[in-house]
């Protein structure tokens, strides 16, 4: 996703004068919860046209990935120990564990995370930019 941005879309917006698109991203592994909460309804001449499910996910992970995106800086990615743990050797390599001060720890205590050791390489891998 950040090559994408940065080879992709920020070429395009640089040509017309717009600011560069930076990305934060959060990856843990875990179960979650699809749930709808209402729908969606587009109507043409007062009769319903289409209906569409409006859904959310929700769950421990999605919290912690969400909590993981804030401590990342622009264009880095943040992976939490699960997914650490399914890397290859080659992929780990290309991480370092990232220290979190306890203060800002709640359940993840035991639960490390990790950052890509260098954000502002044009190396690319499937799950992070090193």
């Amino acid at each position: 996703m950040i090559k994408v941005i940065r080879e992709g879309l920020n070429p395009i917006l640089n040509q017309y004068a717009y600011p560069e698109l930076n990305v934060r991203i959060g990856i843990d592994l875990g179960e979650n919860a699809v749930v709808q909460y209402g729908w969606e309804t587009h109507t043409t001449d007062g009769k319903v046209a289409s209906k569409k499910p409006q859904l959310d996910i929700l769950g421990y992970t999605m919290s912690i990935a969400t909590k993981m995106t804030a401590l990342a800086k622009p264009d880095q990615i943040i992976i939490g120990q699960l997914v650490y743990d399914a890397l290859d050797d080659n992929q780990k390599s290309t991480f370092k564990l990232l220290p979190i001060s306890p203060l800002s720890r709640s359940r993840e205590e035991n639960n490390p995370i990790y950052t890509d050791r260098d954000r502002n390489s044009s190396n690319y891998g499937h799950y992070n930019h090193r």
